[in-house]
This record gives structure tokens, C-alpha cells and sequence, in this order.
């Protein structure tokens, strides 16, 4: 039985866990608290942001390490503190096990990409962000790739705007009649939360995967 370590089980770690429980995974969620945590995920309690707390409480082994962190708001310091500190403190802690994981996996954005003129993107796309949140996730994208070694590989899937239960804010706009369009076409990239667990799943079981990958609807929306 292979075991996964998911660090942020929130809204699409926790459709991951529920997938991969139900194809025979042994499945650990990393979070400070385990409220909310999907049944059958084995809890692993800790604030990313304590170094010590975090060696002492890692598993001795896991196969898979998923890297799905949100930050707490949009502002600057929530993305440092998430993607700079919480994610460097636990690439740091996994690195130094005596038997680190063959396969870490960051969920990282596509705000990463500053293109704007309606141009198509891919993975051979400049990622040369111009806001702070692209910026930090970039960095944070370099620092997983790094910690890929002989044994072990680094995947980076930058995923679209996620929709999905419970997030309807546009939908709820829309019916209260605060939605505007604008006249020209505006188009964004987004991605059901679903599929967003489905992708990682098969990244997890892919042969020699690539070390990037985007993960949006076929069709911009």
C-alpha cells in the first residue's frame, strides 16, 4: 500500500484524500488542527511555520509527498508566510529524512504567467509574473524543483482558477445583479476542483513524469 502525504488537506487536498482512500491509499493530512479532515485520513498536526515541531511530528516514510498550501489571505505577507516559509520549512524537513520521499508535488498557479493579450500558453510559456503572488509562487516552485535528486522527483503543476461545491460567489453576483461585463472579451483559465485531484492522482502514478505541467479546462472560459 502506498502512502501519501498531503500538507494543506483543505478544499482540493481533501478531494484528493477522498480519491486516493478509495484506490487503496494509505493517506496522511497535514494540517495544524485535524478538524475537517476527510474520514479515513490519518492526522498530522502541526504549524508549518515551527521548524522543530514539524521534524519531530514528519512520518518516517512516505512515498508521495503532495504540496498543496493556501495562504490564510491575498495579501503579501500571507503568500511569504505560506509559500516562502511554510513550504521551505517542510522541503528542508523532508530533505534531511533518511528516507525522503521518491515523489514531491507542489500545486502551484497560473499567475505565475503574466500573459495577457489573448496569446495561448503551455509549458514552454515565459513565467515572468508582474504581481507579488505570481513572484512569491515562482519562487516557491523553485525551491520543490531544486529538492529533486537521483532518487527522487519534483513535479510543479500550476493550476487554473479553482471552481467547484461551495465556491459560488460569481454565480451568487450574477443573481443579485452586482456581475458586469466588460465590452471586450475577457477570458480566465479555471479548473474544477475535482479535476484539479484527478490530475494530481495521475501525476502520482505517472511513469517518468515531466517536471511541469498546467492543469486548466481544455478551453479558456
Amino acid at each position: 500500500m502506498k502512502t501519501v502525504l498531503i500538507a494543506g488537506c483543505g478544499y482540493v487536498g481533501s478531494a484528493l484524500a477522498r480519491r486516493l482512500l478509495a484506490a487503496g491509499y494509505r493517506v496522511l493530512g497535514l494540517k495544524r488542527r485535524p478538524a475537517g479532515l476527510p474520514e479515513g485520513v490519518i492526522p498530522v498536526c502541526c504549524d508549518l511555520a515551527d521548524r522543530e515541531a514539524l521534524r519531530a511530528v514528519l512520518p518516517p516514510a512516505v512515498d508521495s509527498v503532495v504540496l498543496s498550501l493556501a495562504a490564510s489571505s491575498s495579501g503579501e505577507e500571507a503568500y511569504e508566510a505560506a509559500y516562502d516559509v511554510a513550504l521551505g520549512n517542510l522541503v528542508d524537513a523532508l530533505g534531511a529524512r533518511s528516507e525522503p520521499p521518491a515523489r514531491i508535488l507542489f500545486t502551484s498557479s497560473t499567475s505565475v504567467h503574466a500573459q495577457s493579450s489573448g496569446e495561448w500558453v503551455d509549458e514552454s510559456s515565459p513565467a515572468e509574473p508582474t504581481h507579488y503572488t505570481g513572484a512569491i509562487m515562482r519562487r516557491a516552485e523553485a525551491r520543490v524543483l531544486a529538492a529533486a535528486g537521483p532518487s527522487r522527483e519534483a513535479i510543479v503543476l500550476r493550476l487554473g482558477g479553482i471552481y467547484g461545491p461551495g465556491r459560488t460567489r460569481l454565480v451568487e453576483m450574477v443573481r443579485r445583479g452586482e456581475a458586469t461585463l466588460t465590452a471586450a472579451p475577457l477570458y480566465t483559465n479555471r479548473i474544477h476542483r475535482d479535476d484539479c485531484a484527478g490530475a494530481i492522482h495521475h501525476l502520482l502514478e505517472l511513469e517518468r513524469p515531466a517536471s511541469l505541467y498546467l492543469g486548466t479546462d481544455a478551453e479558456p472560459a
